[in-house]
């Protein structure tokens, strides 16, 4: 078993006046990307949460392998 570091990312929503799915979708995207360019993976999301169009973001548990 490797140790891992854990962290708590957020993915913020900028206000946009009329958001749709396909914004959304793109602007989750572009933060997962960055923080795989990082090092980091999806560990878990909130499954338990309905993220609504109007939110203003939500929260991810991120991990990645600990540097030797």
């Amino acid at each position: 078993m490797k140790d891992v570091q854990y962290r708590i990312g957020t993915v913020t929503f900028p206000e946009e006046m009329c958001p749709t799915w396909d914004t959304r979708s793109l602007q989750i995207l572009k933060q997962l990307g960055a923080w795989a360019r990082e090092g980091w993976i999806l560990s878990s999301r909130n499954s338990s949460a309905h993220i609504r169009l109007q939110s203003q973001g939500f929260c991810v548990l991120l991990e990645r392998p600990l540097a030797e």
